[in-house]
């Protein structure tokens, strides 16, 4: 800051002479003057979650519980001792590590379970520079400069309305239907929300669903039974998670019960007899009776003799 002694005079009426315009006094001390208020310049949100949603677009940050969200902001001078919140939640601001200007900051904040924002909110509520000045009011915000904003997804997905069907005609009524080779197995499920591809895994293979036509939560595998899939009941086990990377609990059982049976084993025949009623067993006259006694492997229908 500049001074200046103007004019004076001494007891016996002389007067300064020559004065001149200061800017430190006799001790190499001056004085600086700032009346501004510092200015928050630019902002960039961010998160640990790498995951996208391609039906929310690009802009759109994902994040769930236990992935950080961290705020990036800049000033137009040198502030000190800054505040901020996330989500109205007080945070702790720190220069950021390749900054000594003392006007680029961060905060995080922690994402914890049960906790759902479709735009989080964030706000640096408070500062002051060298001279005390207080930060201009900067009001709360869900984007950045980049117009980039974070959801946070906490809620697992779920999955509903499970069943099990066999394009065998043969058990069609039937809870508990059949299946063989080239019939197809169709395992039907709905989301409660939009999820990633879900995953099938089925005698030690790991198969992929497809949406349904039309559906946005609809989901169905047909697998083609083969000759090599193993006998017995069709096991399967449902893992799924949603676009911000939230796993729903595997699903192992249908909603409704039902059940497919596979089954690619021919019958069998088994201790084949033939007696006759006559006196002698291997021989047979008129009105004698002849018997045809066998077992099978397996239940099959009335037989054809």
């Amino acid at each position: 800051m500049e001074f200046q002694i103007t004019g004076f005079q001494d007891i016996a009426g002389n007067a300064l002479l020559s004065p001149s315009i200061l800017t430190e006094d006799d001790h190499q001390k001056s004085v600086a003057v700032d009346t501004s208020s510092p200015r928050v310049l630019t902002t960039s949100i961010a998160s640990t979650n790498t995951n996208i949603d391609p039906s929310l677009g690009a802009n759109t940050l994902l994040a769930k519980a236990g992935d950080t969200i961290t705020v990036k902001f800049t000033t137009d001078e040198r502030i000190k001792d800054p505040t901020a919140t996330i989500n109205e939640n007080m945070v702790e601001v720190r220069p950021q590590s390749d900054d000594d200007s003392g006007k680029k900051w961060e905060f995080d904040y922690d994402v914890v379970d049960g906790i759902n924002v479709d735009q989080t909110p964030f706000q640096i509520t408070g500062a002051d520079d060298s001279y005390g000045n207080a930060l201009v009011a900067f009001p709360e915000a869900t984007t950045d400069n980049a117009s980039k904003f974070v959801r946070i997804d906490t809620t697992k997905p779920e999955i509903n309305n499970v069943q099990l069907a066999s394009s065998n005609s043969n058990t069609e009524r039937n809870v508990n239907k059949l299946a063989t080779a080239r019939d197809n197995i169709t395992l039907s499920f709905t989301a409660s929300e939009d999820i990633n591809t879900p995953q099938i895994l089925f005698a030690g293979q790991t198969l992929q669903a497809s949406k349904v036509d039309g559906t946005q939560y609809e989901w169905e595998l047909i697998h083609g039974v083969s000759d090599a899939d193993p006998n017995g009941l069709f096991q399967f086990t449902i893992s799924y998670q949603d676009p911000v990377g939230n796993s729903g609990d595997n699903i192992t059982n249908t909603s409704d019960g039902s059940l497919v049976t596979i089954d690619t084993a021919n019958p069998q025949l088994d201790n084949i007899t033939i007696a006759s009623s006559n006196s002698v067993p291997s021989l047979a006259n008129q009105n004698d009776t002849i018997t045809l006694t066998f077992d099978t492997t397996e239940i099959i229908e009335t037989p054809g003799v």
